[in-house]
């Protein structure tokens, strides 16, 4: 990982104007390289039997976080599910 991370900080100009792949990305990682939880939170219940309806907040907290560089997550998300089984 720290080969392939290591291309995506690297200027790949040798003159003039500097060119980053993610420009940024050295500077979001000195200020974010932190330990943290990204909490999701399912919810569900049987109406029938053949029925259940659900209900998913995913990144209950609204973390923002990259999963590798560059790769920003989604933020909080709310799912509502009806299930039917036949």
């Amino acid at each position: 990982m720290e080969n392939i991370d290591a291309i995506f900080e690297q200027n790949l100009t040798t003159a003039g104007e500097p060119l980053y792949i993610l420009p940024g990305l050295e500077q979001y990682r000195e200020v974010n390289n932190i330990g943290l939880a990204v909490v999701d939170a399912r919810l569900g219940y049987e109406i029938k039997e053949h029925y259940r309806i659900g209900f998913i907040v995913n990144n209950v907290f609204n973390t923002e976080y990259v999963s590798r560089p560059g790769d920003v997550q989604a933020p909080r998300s709310f799912i509502l599910q009806l299930q039917l089984k036949f």
